[in-house]
């Protein structure tokens, strides 16, 4: 009978170890970081016509969608901040217009930034074809100070 309540004691000390490096896991993940920062904006068009993804656009003026009737987007939010970070309160709400019109709102929950890059990416696929500039805006919320990346592509239809 002592082994038996050696060995269930034994367990429960186990338990208590296993709980409390759960919590400070999460402590330790969930202290405030620095603020997160929005590195960079990807955008890569795909032709609805062939199936099949085209060149990123890496840069807004050398970019001209002229009647392009066919493409759709697909957009990569990139942010930066302490490797192996998370602080459930902080957000990218991603909003895009076509012209002046809102085509996409969305609100993308981070998690844990990457432990050997710092980074976290977040998606968005913005459905064409589109007639008039598309401005892309993404900003974080939740943590002071206001970081925000915007892009704007020209798209235009006519004879």
């Amino acid at each position: 009978m002592p082994l038996l309540k050696c060995t269930e004691a034994v367990r429960w000390i186990i338990l208590i170890i296993f709980f409390s490096s759960i919590v400070n896991v999460h402590a330790a993940v969930e202290r405030n970081p620095p603020p997160y920062l929005l590195t960079e904006m990807k955008i890569v068009p795909f032709n609805q016509r062939t199936n099949s993804f085209l060149a990123e656009i890496k840069t807004d003026t050398d970019f001209s969608g002229w009647n392009e009737m066919n493409l759709s987007l697909f957009v990569t939010v990139e942010v930066s901040g302490q490797a192996g970070s998370y602080v459930s309160k902080r957000n990218v709400q991603i909003v895009a217009y076509e012209g002046r019109r809102v085509i996409v709102k969305r609100v993308g929950n981070l998690g844990v930034i990457d432990g050997s890059s710092g980074k976290y990416y977040i998606p968005v696929w913005l459905y064409g074809p589109f007639c008039q500039p598309i401005t892309i805006k993404a900003r974080i919320t939740g943590q002071k100070g206001s970081v925000t990346l915007q892009r704007k592509l020209d798209f235009q239809c006519g004879e």
